[in-house]
């Protein structure tokens, strides 16, 4: 199951990202981590459709935040299953993320709770 997916994590926060990558290896989950919008940018140009799932922090360095860069990249990968990490509730960060197809996943989270959205993603069964 999960080696026909690879996850993408962008998130600008070391230990964010230093956990994340520590549940996916226990889970064997292949993914890519990106610490900005650009090296997500890049892996997207890299690995292109090998990603079927892709975790952002909405609150990212520089001009773009994470609903822009997600709306970015749905136009290169628009069957991958995408959600939205933030320490702000849903309603503070951008109305629509719902409407737009994104799951929202409030922080701080549980590892179970990130392998939910992993396990309900509608790429789980690729």
């Amino acid at each position: 199951m999960t080696d026909l997916r690879k996850i993408l994590l962008v998130d600008d926060d070391p230990d964010i990202r230093e956990l994340l990558s520590a549940i996916l290896e226990r889970f064997d989950f292949p993914y890519i981590m990106a610490a900005s919008p650009e090296e997500a940018r890049e892996a997207v140009q890299n690995a292109g459709d090998e990603i079927t799932d892709i975790l952002i922090d909405y609150t990212l360095p520089g001009a773009t935040n994470g609903i822009q860069l997600a709306d970015e990249i749905k136009e290169t990968l628009p069957e991958a299953e995408i959600t939205i990490t933030s320490g702000y509730s849903q309603s503070m960060t951008e109305p629509g993320i719902s409407e737009k197809g994104y799951n929202f996943l409030s922080k701080p989270f549980s590892p179970q709770e990130f392998l939910q959205i992993l396990e309900t993603s509608d790429c789980s069964t690729r």
